[in-house]
């Protein structure tokens, strides 16, 4: 156990520093290109930039100097702070994901970063970012404290698997189909907009509007750029991001590893897991791919509530390595779809938007009948959303499947359901359906999964089925206030099912 007070080594002040830089390294640049038409304007900007630099690695010393750790009965202690001192106490019980990792400046030094993630708290402010391995892990170790009834049953669920990893086609095969091109394209538009200025008032506008014929041309050849340029970053934004990509599980962990320039290492506890997601995207569907991903509680990471778990999978790879890696959650499921009465809501949700556009642009003089022929393939798309909804359960797991653009199953151990809401609208209620929802402890407000236009009979055996894990006493108590409020209270319950 670690109990003296530690300072993290002195580069953590420089990444410090280039952190705050790359936040605002499009303001960097804008506060040059503005001010830089002229000499003596160029002078003055590199200058201002200067300065902000140098206030910057000034404000890394003193965060490297004010932030100091320790380990304590079984507590991650952290002092830190400039301005305002702050004191942050992390039980052991509370942690959720262990998380470390390397940059390219790190690596250089060979130190690691190490994030402790945890219910409600920023990751942000429970990184030490940067010590030496060995001393990652003994921090890690000296973390893993757990209660008497913990260990008993990490003990009885022990389990060796093998480890996997990512071969570069299924890597370059898993970049071409992310899907993840909406993200890029955002991320362009931001550039875009944030340079528009700056690009009016130089000779490249002028010369982009005399090389084209038209203004419809220069737009239809800017959207092109765009998607090329999405599909390209969104390809190498894969790529950096899983490459090497390698998970094992050692007894009750399971641990991650990731990364081309910055190495990331994550530990997940089983007993921590709430719901596993079986991801099939838009563009992997047809070939029979998709992504693994599990949802841990707590979990307060920057990418959201759901960690990726393995980023391509065979369909036929799925089981095998659920047995190998979560033999848990390797069960069969016997689920329902909604009544066939329900098929044309999922139509009629999609088709009411084209009318309407339709309508919008006939008002307005423009010739919108052609939208009328995305009308099949819009009821296609409800038909296919009708197809792929469905729920049900075995006897200590629930299943649910839907699709929005992607299709997802998720499987949710019956022990770590937070709460089930069914809702229904006044069209629902004449046609006898409702909406599931289930809800598990994830990130801050917990990650919530919905199947749609169910009917109501689901509203008799689902509640029935988890009720059944409590005592009489209980069970009667929360099947009142479950049949009055048509909602599940926020667990209370939860210790208890544990």
């Amino acid at each position: 156990m670690m109990f003296e007070a530690r300072r993290q080594h002195p580069v953590a002040a420089l990444t410090s520093s280039l952190k705050v830089v790359r936040e605002h390294i499009i303001k960097i640049i804008l506060i040059y290109l503005v001010g830089g038409q002229q000499s003596q304007s160029t002078f003055f900007s590199l200058t201002g930039i200067g300065i902000l630099l140098g206030v910057l690695l000034l404000w890394g010393i003193l965060s490297w100097f004010r932030f100091t750790y320790r380990v304590e009965e079984g507590s991650l202690k952290i002092e830190y702070g400039v301005l305002v001192h702050k004191k942050l106490d992390i039980p052991s019980q509370r942690i959720q994901v262990i998380d470390v990792s390397s940059g390219i400046i790190q690596r250089i030094f060979g130190l690691v970063s190490l994030k402790v993630q945890t219910a409600g708290q920023s990751s942000e402010e429970t990184e030490i970012s940067a010590i030496t391995r060995d001393e990652a892990d003994r921090i890690q170790n000296d973390l893993r404290v757990d209660t008497e009834v913990e260990k008993g049953s990490q003990e009885e669920s022990s389990f060796e698997g093998s480890s996997r990893k990512m071969s570069l086609k299924r890597l370059v095969t898993a970049g071409l189909t992310s899907g993840s091109i909406g993200v890029a394209l955002s991320i362009i538009g931001t550039i875009l907009s944030q340079l528009n200025d700056v690009l009016a008032e130089t000779r490249i506008y002028e010369q982009m509007t005399n090389y084209f014929e038209s203004v419809a041309g220069m737009l239809i050849t800017l959207v092109i750029l765009m998607l090329l340029g999405g599909l390209l970053l969104a390809f190498l934004g894969t790529l950096i991001r899983y490459a090497d990509f390698s998970i094992k599980r050692k007894n009750d962990e399971l641990v991650i590893s990731r990364g081309l320039f910055e190495r990331k290492q994550m530990t997940i506890p089983l007993n921590r897991i709430q719901s596993i997601r079986l991801v099939e995207g838009i563009l992997r569907q047809p070939f029979g791919l998709l992504s693994l991903q599990v949802d841990s509680a707590g979990y307060a990471g920057e990418e959201g509530t759901s960690t990726e778990l393995f980023p391509l999978l065979k369909r036929s790879e799925v089981e095998p390595f659920i047995r190998d890696m979560l033999p848990e959650f390797d069960v069969k499921a016997k689920t329902d779809m909604p009544p066939l009465r329900a098929s044309r809501r999922f139509i009629i949700v999609l088709a009411v938007p084209v009318l309407l556009g339709v309508a919008a642009l006939t008002y307005y003089g423009v010739a919108g009948y052609w939208v009328f022929g995305l009308l099949p393939v819009v009821a296609g798309w409800g038909w296919l959303r009708y197809l792929d909804t469905a729920i049900g359960c075995s006897e200590e797991m629930a299943v649910m499947r839907y699709r929005r653009l992607s299709r997802t199953t998720v499987m949710i151990p019956r022990k770590r359901i937070q709460r089930i809401t069914f809702e229904q609208n006044p069209l629902q209620k004449r046609g006898n359906v409702s909406d599931v929802i289930l809800t598990v402890a994830s990130g801050r407000t917990g990650a919530s999964f919905q199947v749609q236009h169910m009917d109501q009979s689901v509203e008799d055996w689902l509640p029935t089925w988890l009720f059944n894990r409590l005592g009489l006493e209980n069970r009667s108590l929360y099947e009142k206030q479950f049949r009055n409020r048509k909602v599940l209270p926020n667990f209370a319950v939860y210790d208890q099912m544990e």
